[in-house]
């Protein structure tokens, strides 16, 4: 109950791993290919060396390439009613509009940016 508990609340930090080796693929609305960080990992292999299909996990780090670290084992059945909701949430507006705004200022960078590259040339023309 504990963990399926964890999973509906954590249902933005699910992870799924891939066909026939241990990497994962995050549910979030980043999705990143990670692997679970080795000190969180060797508890949860079963004899074969994989890992269990679905984990939530807490915390998503990047040393040379990205983990998951302090995860936890979910049941697919779990998961599944959780899926169509995660598909409808509107990042933005549970954001309260900050990643729209953050998306707006890199564009106005990017902007920027062009505009004095576009009158370094005409000036070395």
């Amino acid at each position: 109950a504990l963990r399926q508990a964890i999973c509906v609340g954590f249902a933005n930090r699910l992870a799924r791993r891939l066909p026939r080796h241990n990497g994962f693929r995050t549910f979030n609305n980043q999705s990143v290919m990670a692997e679970v960080h080795p000190s969180s990992a060797r508890q949860l292999a079963d004899d074969s060396g994989l890992l269990p299909e679905w984990m939530v996990y807490h915390e998503l780090i990047t040393t040379t390439r990205p983990f998951l670290r302090s995860v936890c084992r979910v049941e697919e059945a779990w998961v599944g009613p959780l899926m169509p909701r995660l598909n409808d949430i509107d990042v933005a507006r549970l954001s309260g509009g900050a990643l729209a705004g953050e998306k707006a200022k890199a564009a106005e960078v990017v902007r920027v940016r062009e505009e004095k590259a576009a009158e370094a040339a005409a000036a070395g023309a």
